[in-house]
């Protein structure tokens, strides 16, 4: 309860051709949440990668209205390669614990270029389970950690993956988190020394 850009779905996008521009107009999903006033926002960001970020906010609304949720007049150019659209929720402080967050795909939600796309209803499997949250930080303001040696609150850079595998490069939410070396004083900038 009371966290934000929880991803429910994750459309893979892949764009071929060489010459023109393809643009995504509109995304619509229906709801399937235990109850719709569990959730706040819902928003729709992309990522160039299968993993959320929260760098690249396409739109957001205020929940849901009658189980459906639509974004439209998007204009977002989609560029050549894959790309990936999440739909994410916040969920309330107030929500039930227990409730399930989910949501699918109408058919023909989604309209890219004049083409209405899928032809059927897609619904992945899975949905959320919402637990109540008993301590939540987002990392934006300091509430008192103590950290010691090389952890630090900061905005993520990427840096490091000299011994391993760079940090990271954006929040999840907001834009601090809790890494080791995020500002890169160390010996070995970004790692762990």
């Amino acid at each position: 309860t009371g966290s934000t850009n929880n991803p429910i779905l994750m459309s893979t996008l892949r764009v071929t051709g060489n010459t023109g521009n393809i643009t995504l107009d509109r995304y619509q999903a229906h709801s399937l949440n235990t109850d719709d006033n569990d959730i706040t926002a819902v928003k729709l960001y992309y990522t160039h990668q299968e993993h959320f970020n929260n760098a690249n906010l396409v739109a957001q609304v205020d929940g849901f209205t009658n189980g459906v949720v639509t974004f439209e007049d998007l204009e977002l150019d989609l560029p050549t390669g894959y790309l990936y659209l999440w739909l994410t929720y916040d969920i309330a402080e107030d929500a039930m614990h227990g409730n399930y967050a989910d949501a699918y795909i109408p058919a023909y939600g989604v309209v890219i270029d004049g083409e209405h796309l899928p032809a059927e209803e897609h619904s992945p499997p899975g949905r959320r389970i919402i637990y109540e949250t008993i301590f939540y930080d987002d990392f934006e303001t300091d509430k008192g950690w103590i950290l010691s040696g090389e952890w630090e609150r900061g905005e993520p850079q990427g840096l490091g993956g000299s011994h391993g595998h760079p940090g990271a490069t954006h929040a999840h939410t907001g834009n601090k988190i809790i890494g080791t070396d995020l500002s890169g004083l160390g010996a070995y900038p970004g790692d762990i020394e």
